[in-house]
């Protein structure tokens, strides 16, 4: 059913008629298999702003859309009349390299910032899932650490301010250019991993960082997967300061590397002066001893493009495989869930307690086990994609431990529940 001639004649009122879809055009937003009503394309936050309200008056769900490289993430929504896709909202609004901090609008590209930044010896440590195609305010929405997670934190310790448009189409804010305690509700951290359910983010305002002097990654190939975990932890315990500790299947190493031994390939960045990183490669070396078949350092120009296939692992290292399965376990705890990788496609950040796994649509009961085990190590799991059977009945988020206050709080944001409905709390 499509949108009421009212509500179209108010969107192409708003942002013309280019910049609203209603035809088969609509299919190209669709999330988890359910195509909008409506595309709209909004240039400023007072679009969004009215955008919203019309929706609310007529009880239509409304999701944000950045780039698209996360949207099977989550339950698929209750209801999907409006996709708000932010990418016309990309200005940079005022960028201070010497207080390092920028402020930008949450559709522009990631891409185009980090070579804003980069330009001025900076850069934002966020590692995104497809980086030449993410929003800033995707990154943030969906709260989703990169690579380097353990090393910088997640996407929501980079933010110091916020606006958004909430569920009654009113313009919220929260903290500011400087790291600073406020009263109420800390929207940078509310709305940092809520999906778009409290709120459509329109602007941000970062701290960033001074690029490292230089980074070099060293590429180790192990005999059995067992090695891989079990080496990973060794070097998280022993060597100081790695910038992440991955882990890759033989296939995925094989893909993203060019290299494919038969346990994978452990993979150690490091991000320093020359000295310190050849004495971290030293103690590497001296940790791995002979368990690796191999020991290959990449740098200089080689490392930017491999770093840029391993943020992308979901397409590239999973594309084939219908179902993206994201385990958080304490660190410590990783390696217990070898055997679970044991002949999968998988890239683990050891140091962050993350594995991305990639598999077939198995038996439901495989994956309550799955999340069982991670929840009793301390962790979770979520689906970053799945088809509808499995997420019909397994649900793509663990439980929240106090629903009472997350109803509470989308209560306030978003009274009428229009916002991203059913996809964070069904």
């Amino acid at each position: 059913m499509a949108v009421s001639a009212d509500l179209r004649e108010t969107l192409v009122g708003l942002v013309g008629p280019e910049n609203v879809l209603t035809g088969p055009e609509t299919l190209l937003y669709a999330v988890d298999g359910v195509a909008p009503k409506a595309v709209v394309f909004p240039e400023t936050r007072d679009q969004v702003r009215e955008i919203v309200r019309a929706a609310r008056r007529e009880r239509l769900g409304v999701l944000p859309f950045g780039g698209g490289t996360k949207v099977g993430f989550g339950n698929p929504p209750a209801a999907y009349d409006i996709a708000v896709v932010t990418r016309r909202l990309n200005r940079v609004v005022d960028y201070s390299p010497a207080d390092l901090t920028v402020v930008v609008e949450a559709g522009l590209g990631f891409d185009r910032l980090t070579d804003l930044l980069r330009r001025e010896g900076q850069f934002l440590p966020l590692d995104p899932v497809g980086p030449g195609r993410s929003t800033v305010g995707g990154i943030v929405a969906a709260g989703l650490g990169g690579l380097r997670r353990a090393f910088y934190g997640p996407p929501r310790d980079w933010v110091l301010g916020v606006a958004a448009v909430a569920g009654d189409g009113e313009l919220i804010r929260g903290g500011g250019r400087t790291v600073k305690n406020v009263s109420g509700y800390d929207l940078c951290r509310l709305l940092a991993g809520s999906w778009g359910s409290l709120g459509i983010i329109v602007e941000l305002c970062f701290k960033v960082f001074p690029l490292p002097p230089e980074d070099v990654l060293a590429v180790l190939g192990l005999p059995a997967p067992a090695d891989l975990f079990g080496l990973g932890r060794d070097v998280w315990r022993q060597v100081p300061y790695p910038a992440a500790i991955l882990g890759l299947d033989a296939e995925s190493a094989r893909t993203l590397t060019g290299r494919g031994p038969a346990g994978g390939a452990l993979l150690v960045l490091f991000s320093g002066v020359r000295p310190d990183l050849e004495s971290q490669l030293s103690q590497l070396r001296s940790v791995a001893g002979g368990r690796a078949e191999f020991f290959e350092v990449v740098r200089d120009d080689d490392l930017p493009g491999l770093w840029a296939r391993l943020c992308d692992h979901p397409d590239l290292v999973g594309r084939d495989l219908p179902v993206w399965v994201r385990l958080s376990v304490p660190p410590a705890e990783i390696g217990a869930f070898a055997p679970n990788v044991a002949g999968r496609r998988f890239l683990a950040d050891i140091a962050g307690g993350i594995i991305n796994l990639y598999r077939e649509p198995d038996d439901p009961a495989g994956m309550v086990d799955l999340r069982r085990r991670a929840n009793a190590a301390g962790g979770s799991l979520a689906l970053g994609r799945a088809p509808a059977a499995l997420k019909a009945a397994f649900p793509a988020w663990d439980a929240l431990p106090a629903p009472e206050l997350m109803d509470r709080v989308k209560r306030a944001l978003d009274p009428d529940g229009i916002l991203s409905p059913g996809r964070l709390v069904r």
